[in-house]
């Protein structure tokens, strides 16, 4: 079936048009839709929110899991909150240092639906060093006894969680002494109300660095992507990456990053730091 279109009730968001419906996996838990767009490839949709856009991919996976990455001497073990694209995931295998990934979601249909759609997804489900948990993310870290090198939040937007002071504090307990967490601010940095509790509820709690991220899926396309826990190399004014990992063969490896750019990453122009 084609002639869709979709685009989410903001402001400022998205409009897909002449989309073509590729499959339809809506259960009880969320309702899911794979498109496919004339132009981008596949377009990934649940509960009316565009989750990703095929060609779009490294603009928001590469960031999400590398420049936290930047602060991590040797990663071994990795958490990833929601995910079930497993787009974090194949980024996360990049590196030969972690021995395990753990990724929480709590719909299998994703999952499921991207083994069937997608070509990175059976490199990434054959890998032995992943553990899939099917659960809902709160439910999982509130039970969790491991501990994680990199936390990464791949499913909400932590300051409009109920208790988000409790789930910050809960997620950092979950680090190893270097570790660190990372999590997407879900609105675009002009919502200025989202980063006045962004501020409240983590930067003056946490010891955090940040990223200007273009996400163009997203409503408002500029994000911030907000880095903080236990890693004493935590720095906006990191120069140079401190892993080991992090070669220029690795970096072949990417569509678009590259930690030799590390100011690139940390740079905050003066209208963000206006706003916190």
């Amino acid at each position: 079936m084609s002639g869709f279109n979709i685009f989410e009730k903001e402001n400022v968001s998205l409009y897909l048009d002449d989309l073509t419906l590729l499959q339809d996996v809506s259960s009880e838990l969320q309702s899911v839709q794979l498109y496919k767009h004339p132009n981008l490839e596949k377009v990934l949709v649940i509960n009316d929110e565009i989750q990703h856009v095929e060609n779009w991919m490294p603009y928001y996976h590469e960031q999400l899991v590398h420049i936290p990455m930047m602060f991590i001497k040797v990663p071994r073990n990795v958490l990833i909150l929601g995910g079930g694209d497993l787009f974090a995931a194949s980024e996360v295998f990049k590196y030969d240092s972690v021995k395990q990934l753990v990724l929480c979601d709590y719909d299998k249909n994703v999952i499921e639906l991207t083994s069937k759609h997608y070509s990175h997804s059976e490199k990434v489900l054959e890998d032995s060093r992943l553990k899939i948990c099917i659960d809902n993310a709160i439910n999982y870290i509130n039970n969790c006894t491991e501990k994680f090198d990199l936390i990464i939040d791949d499913c909400f937007n932590l300051v409009d969680t109920f208790d988000s002071c409790h789930i910050f504090e809960k997620l950092k307990s979950l680090l190893t002494p270097e570790g660190v967490c990372c999590s997407l601010v879900y609105r675009h940095v002009f919502d200025k109300d989202t980063m006045n509790k962004t501020k409240t509820r983590l930067f003056d709690t946490q010891k955090t660095v940040l990223s200007l991220i273009t996400v163009p899926e997203y409503p408002g396309v500029l994000h911030l992507l907000t880095i903080w826990g236990n890693s004493s190399f935590l720095d906006q004014n990191l120069k140079k990456t401190i892993n080991t990992n992090h070669s220029v063969l690795f970096n072949s490896k990417c569509t678009l990053f590259n930690s030799d750019f590390c100011n690139f990453y940390m740079y905050l122009p003066p209208y963000v730091k206006k706003l916190l």
